[in-house]
This record gives C-alpha cells, sequence and structure tokens, in this order.
C-alpha cells in the first residue's frame, strides 16, 4: 500500500486550488476554490508564453519578507471552516516602484522587466489596477528559475473595485514584464501595482487524511 499517494494527491489539489484560487477578501489568504467574480483573475492553465525580451536585466523589488501564519492562533478557526489560512494582503508600498523600468526597443515598442522577492514567501500573486486596454500593453508573469511562462495579459477582466490579481508564481520572487507595442508614449499608462498576496504556506495541506482529501 502506497502511503505517499493521499499526500501527493492532497498537496496537488493544494497547489491548483492556490493557483486558480480568487478568494483574496481581507487581510489574509485562504485555501477556497475560485471566484472570477470577486476578482476577475481568470485565465487557462494552458496559457503559456514566452518573454518579449528575454536578455533585458529585471529590475529587483524587495518586498518585505513573508510572515508565516500562526498555527495555533488559527487552529480554531479553521476547525469550524472548509478552508485555510496560507498567506494574507497588503497594500503595495509605490515608494519600491514609483514607475516602471520600460526600455525602448528597436521596433520602437517598449519592454519593462520587473521581479517582486520576498525572503520566506512559499508564493506571491500582484493586485493590478488602472489598465488601460486602448494602449494594448502586454503583461506576462514567470518565475526567477527560468520555469514557464503566463501571459499575455492585455485587457483582463476586472473585479467589482476595478482590479485584477495575477496569476499565482510559486516561490519566493514573480517575474513581471510588461510590453507596450506602442512605444513609451503610453509608458505612463501602465496599471500600476496595489496589492501584494503573500502566500506563506502550503505544506499543511499535507495532514489531511483519506477521509478529507478533496476530489482530483
Amino acid at each position: 500500500m502506497n502511503r505517499k499517494a493521499p499526500v501527493q494527491s492532497a498537496r496537488l489539489v493544494a497547489i491548483l486550488t492556490i493557483l486558480t484560487a480568487a478568494a483574496f477578501g481581507g487581510d489574509f489568504v485562504d485555501s477556497r476554490g475560485p471566484d472570477p467574480a470577486r476578482d476577475g483573475a481568470r485565465f487557462p492553465l494552458w496559457q503559456l508564453a514566452e518573454l518579449k525580451a528575454p536578455k533585458l536585466a529585471a529590475h529587483t523589488v524587495d518586498l518585505p519578507p513573508t510572515r508565516s501564519p500562526d498555527i495555533q492562533a488559527d487552529r480554531a478557526a479553521e476547525e469550524s471552516t472548509d478552508f485555510q489560512k496560507i498567506g494574507y494582503v497588503v497594500p503595495f508600498d509605490k515608494q519600491l516602484l514609483p514607475d516602471w523600468p520600460f526600455k525602448a526597443r528597436e521596433d520602437r515598442s517598449a519592454v519593462a522587466h520587473v521581479e517582486f522577492r520576498s525572503a520566506g514567501a512559499c508564493g506571491l500573486r500582484l493586485r493590478f489596477e488602472n489598465f488601460a486596454p486602448e494602449t494594448r500593453i502586454e503583461l506576462r508573469f514567470h518565475d526567477a528559475n527560468g520555469g514557464d511562462v503566463l501571459g499575455p495579459f492585455s485587457a483582463p477582466r476586472m473585479d467589482e473595485d476595478g482590479g485584477w490579481w495575477s496569476p499565482t508564481i510559486f516561490g519566493d520572487t514573480i517575474g513581471v514584464e510588461l510590453y507596450a507595442p506602442e512605444g513609451l508614449e503610453h509608458a505612463a499608462e501602465a496599471p500600476e501595482v496595489t496589492k501584494v498576496a503573500f502566500i506563506a504556506e502550503y505544506t499543511r495541506f499535507e495532514s489531511l487524511s483519506r477521509e478529507n482529501e478533496p476530489p482530483i
């Protein structure tokens, strides 16, 4: 009998749940399923892409370290719910990135490449506002280890507050590339980061037993 199978399948479901989750209300992140109507972060898992300027050095934004959830404090609350606290959301300090560092290209387009890092993070997600679809600016997301690139996103469906959550990128870094096909004239109209979701841990899902293991 393979005792690791329930743990592995539970962890897989947990990862997929976090990846598609839209439950970013309040000041924490939980493991409930997707709610596209809440934050508009709808995207197909097979929407893989390539960076427009893979050789462009990334500008680094150092976010605060990710703090771990207080397991003891959360235990009572989690026993009465069907989800677990896995992280939290905080406003983005715009002083860390006053402007996107766009660079002009020979074809008159422009690209900005930024990596947001948080020591101790298991995953990161960014909330954007002030999209201007007429600029045709595209966003692509990736990890810092040469993994898959997700995108492009140019006119995502906004939530009721006018914002949109990026896909979750696992690890302590989320890379963002902005591509402006019309060049630097639209750089000032690029969407801005307003919040950051810090995924503090997902290994606690390994404690799931076969009885409460989510269906695949």
